[in-house]
């Protein structure tokens, strides 16, 4: 009988591993990815788009494409079009053992941004939640890392690239 238990127990922890164990604490927010060449796809904020990508897109592409954009603005020589892409969520968490513990609260609206300048799309900009900062020790896929950093500290790049696009 005991070694029935020691089988179900052991194959309970087994089947709740998730790939990664440690102990660890995060913060979690919002992040930009910034990209020059992307390929639309029918449906709003679509881009699982297997051609290669075009040169740029016109204003009337992305509106066939993507449909109406939920806000339009001017930024320097640039038109933007903003997409509407979900609740952004922001705070922190921790991950004891294998079990990842959220505490997270809605803050706002993520959005994909289209920047034109002279008729054609130049950039864009997709908003993302992702872990900002951890602190501890995971290990997953066969490997185990200490954590104290900063997990995406080049928060730059996308107001650079907004610069060279719209200047």
């Amino acid at each position: 009988m005991i070694h029935l238990q020691k089988f179900f127990l052991l194959s309970t922890v087994v089947c709740l591993l998730n790939g990664c164990a440690g102990v660890a604490v995060g913060t979690y927010g919002k992040h930009e990815l910034a990209q020059n060449n992307f390929c639309l796809a029918k449906g709003k904020n679509n881009t699982n788009c297997y051609d290669d990508p075009p040169e740029g897109y016109t204003p009337d592409e992305v509106t066939s494409l993507w449909g109406v954009p939920d806000k339009t603005e001017k930024a320097n020589n640039c038109t933007v079009y903003y997409y509407d892409n979900g609740l952004a969520w922001s705070g922190g968490g921790a991950f004891v053992g294998v079990v990842p513990v959220p505490l997270l609260a809605p803050t706002g609206r993520y959005y994909n941004r289209i920047y034109f300048n002279s008729g054609r799309s130049v950039g864009l900009i997709k908003e993302y939640g992702e872990v900002k900062h951890a602190a501890g020790v995971m290990c997953g896929s066969n490997k185990c890392k200490a954590l104290a950093n900063p997990v995406n500290n080049n928060k730059t790049e996308p107001q650079n690239k907004i610069k060279k696009w719209c200047s």
